[in-house]
């Protein structure tokens, strides 16, 4: 691994590690139980470590004028908006799938009283 990648790769090590994550697990499986957009919030962070580790690529690319790793570091920063986007769609269609529940059960729930 080149000197290029140790800044990247330090990261990468932290993040699988947890050491960078500012969620306690005990509040995820918290989220997770009671539908809360906190994994969002997590994601969010992960993806901005990830457009930060291609800004990182990219400027160490044309420090040194190594194409290829400036290239890769373009790549890594529109992957991580990528993923952003996939997380919004996923959030509101998580919202939608909720109301969609609520309404049906207020149906259900409107047919037994009578």
């Amino acid at each position: 691994m080149g000197q290029d990648f140790l800044f990247v790769d330090l990261m990468r090590k932290l993040i699988n590690k947890g050491s960078l994550r500012t969620i306690p697990q005990s509040k995820l499986a918290e989220a997770r139980d009671e539908r809360k957009p906190i994994m969002a919030t997590e994601d969010k962070f992960e993806n901005g470590l990830d457009n930060l580790a291609g800004k990182a690529k990219e400027a160490g690319g044309k420090l040194t004028g190594n194409d290829r790793l400036e290239s890769e570091g373009k790549t890594d920063q529109a992957k991580a908006e990528a993923k952003d986007k996939v997380d919004e769609v996923k959030q509101v269609l998580s919202d939608g799938i909720d109301k969609a529940k609520g309404a049906i059960n207020g149906i259900k729930d409107s047919f037994k009283k009578d």
